[in-house]
C-alpha cells in the first residue's frame, strides 16, 4: 500500500505538468492570436492611411491641374473675345460658353455685363469675365474685369463732348480750336457765344460761330467704370487728411505729384491719387498739381477755383477724373508764389525742368490734361476764365455762365489713355483677377 503512494504522487505530478503545459500553450496561442490581430490591425490602418493619402494626393493633383487650367482659360477667353468683332452679340450675359477640353480639364467662360446685364445694348458697358476649369470633381474659378484695349473712343477727337446737353448761360464766352459734340443738343443763351465747329444729335441754337453738323450716331462717352483702371493704381488720400472749414474740405497751397504730396506725405509712383469724398464738398485752389486726381462722390459744392496750375503726370493721362459732378471756376490770374508765400517749385517737382528755393515763380492758371466727369460739369460765374489745354468729356451736361477756353490736344486721340479706348479689343484690368466660388447659376 505504501508502495503505491509514490506512484500516485508521480501520476498527480504528471497531471499537474500537463495542466501547466496546456495553460502555457493556451497563453502562447492567445499571445500569438493577439499579435496577429495587432499586425492585421496595423496592416489595415496602413492600407487605410495609404488610401486616404492617395486620395489626398489625387485631390491635390486635381486642384493644381484645375488651377493651372484656369490660368490658361483666362488667356484663352481673352483671345476668343478679341477674335470676335461682334463678341457682345455673340455672348449672352452670365451664360457659360460651350466647355472645351484642355488636357484632363474642362474649361469654359462667361461674360458679365456690369451696367444693365445686357451685353449687346451699349458698346462701352463695363464687363467681367469668369472662367471655370474642372478636373474630376474639383473646379477652380477666376474672375477678372475687362478693360477696353481697342482704338480711341471717338469723343477723344473732340475738344468738348457730352452725353447730355451743352448750355452756355448769359454772358458766357466759350471758345475752342477743336470740335464740340453733344449726344443731346447745344443751346447758347442770347447773351452768350460759342466759337467752335459743333456737332450734335439734337438741335443747336444760339450764337454759334462755326459749322453745325447733325451727328448720325451718338459719340462714345464712357461710363463711370472708365475710372476703375486708375483706382486700381491709385493712392487714396483719406478725407480726414484734408483740412475743413464750415463743413467744406479744401486743398489749398498744396503740391501733389509722383514725388510730392504735401497733403499727407504718401507718394504714388504713377502720380495717381484718389479721394473718396463720401458726399463732402472739396475745393481745389492755389495749388500746383502734377497728377491724375480722382474724386469719388464729391459734394454739390466741389470745385476747382481761383488760380491753379495742374498737369497730368503723363502727357496722355487725365488730370481730373470725377465720379459725380464738379464745378470749374478757375481764375484768369496766374498762380503767383509771392501771393501765397509758398515755394511750389521744389527739387522733386521742378517747373519746366528748373527747381528753385524762392517764392517768386509765377505759373499760368490752367489745367493741362483730360477732364472727365461721369455726371455734370458746371462752368463758374461770369468773372471766371477757365483755361483747359486738353479735352473735356462729360457723362451728363455741360452748363454755366463762366468763360471757357479749351485748347484741344490730339495726344489723347493718338495715344488714348486707359479707360478711354473702345471695346473692339480687350485685356484684363491690372489687379482685378480674383478667385471666386463656383457659380451656381
Amino acid at each position: 500500500m505504501c508502495g503505491q503512494i509514490p506512484n500516485v504522487a508521480r501520476q498527480m505530478s504528471r497531471a499537474n505538468d500537463g495542466l501547466t503545459l496546456n495553460r502555457r500553450s493556451g497563453t502562447v496561442y492567445l499571445a500569438v492570436l493577439m499579435a496577429s490581430l495587432l499586425v492585421a490591425g496595423l496592416a489595415m490602418a496602413a492600407l487605410s492611411s495609404a488610401e486616404y493619402f492617395a486620395r489626398d494626393l489625387n485631390a491635390e493633383s486635381d486642384f493644381r491641374q484645375a488651377q493651372i487650367a484656369a490660368d490658361a482659360a483666362l488667356e484663352w477667353a481673352i483671345a476668343a473675345i478679341n477674335a470676335s468683332p461682334n463678341w457682345r452679340t455673340a455672348h449672352t450675359h452670365n451664360v457659360d460658353t460651350t466647355p472645351q477640353s484642355l488636357g484632363q480639364a474642362q474649361i469654359c467662360y462667361r461674360l458679365i455685363d456690369l451696367t444693365d446685364y445686357n451685353l449687346a445694348d451699349d458698346p462701352l458697358d463695363g464687363c467681367d469675365v469668369l472662367v471655370t476649369a474642372t478636373v474630376g470633381s474639383t473646379s477652380f474659378c477666376w474672375r477678372a474685369s475687362l478693360e477696353p484695349n481697342g482704338g480711341a473712343i471717338d469723343s477723344l477727337s473732340y475738344a468738348v463732348s457730352t452725353r447730355g446737353n451743352i448750355e452756355a448761360g448769359a454772358n458766357a464766352m466759350w471758345c475752342t480750336d477743336g470740335l464740340v459734340g453733344s449726344n443731346a443738343g447745344v443751346n447758347i443763351d442770347a447773351d452768350a457765344s460759342l466759337s467752335a465747329n459743333c456737332a450734335a444729335v439734337g438741335s443747336m441754337a444760339g450764337d454759334i460761330y462755326g459749322t453745325t453738323t447733325t451727328l448720325s450716331q451718338p459719340l462714345e462717352i464712357p461710363a463711370a467704370t472708365a475710372i476703375d483702371s486708375y483706382l486700381n493704381r491709385a493712392t487714396f488720400i483719406d478725407r480726414g487728411d484734408i483740412p475743413s472749414l464750415l463743413g467744406l474740405r479744401y486743398i489749398d497751397k498744396q503740391l501733389l505729384s509722383p514725388n510730392q504730396n504735401t497733403i499727407n506725405g504718401v507718394l504714388n509712383p504713377y502720380g495717381i491719387y484718389a479721394i473718396d469724398c463720401q458726399g463732402a464738398s472739396i475745393t481745389i485752389s492755389k495749388s500746383r498739381l502734377q497728377c491724375t486726381l480722382i474724386l469719388i462722390n464729391p459734394g454739390s459744392l466741389s470745385a476747382v477755383i481761383d488760380s491753379v496750375y495742374w498737369e497730368a503726370a503723363r502727357s496722355n493721362y487725365p488730370a481730373l477724373l470725377v465720379s459725380g459732378n464738379i464745378k470749374l471756376g478757375l481764375s484768369d490770374a496766374p498762380l503767383s508764389e509771392s501771393t501765397i508765400s509758398e515755394n511750389l517749385n521744389p527739387p522733386g517737382m521742378p517747373f519746366r525742368g528748373f527747381p528753385d528755393a524762392t517764392t517768386t515763380t509765377v505759373y499760368p492758371s490752367q489745367i493741362r490734361g483730360l477732364i472727365y466727369a461721369s455726371g455734370n460739369i458746371e462752368v463758374g460765374g461770369s468773372t471766371k476764365a477757365n483755361h483747359i489745354s486738353g479735352a473735356v468729356i462729360v457723362g451728363g451736361e455741360l452748363t454755366g455762365a463762366g468763360d471757357l477756353y479749351v485748347h484741344y490736344r490730339s495726344v489723347f486721340s493718338l495715344e488714348p489713355p486707359p479707360g478711354f479706348r473702345n471695346f473692339d479689343a480687350v485685356h484684363i484690368l491690372p489687379g482685378s483677377v480674383r478667385r471666386v466660388p463656383l457659380p451656381t447659376f
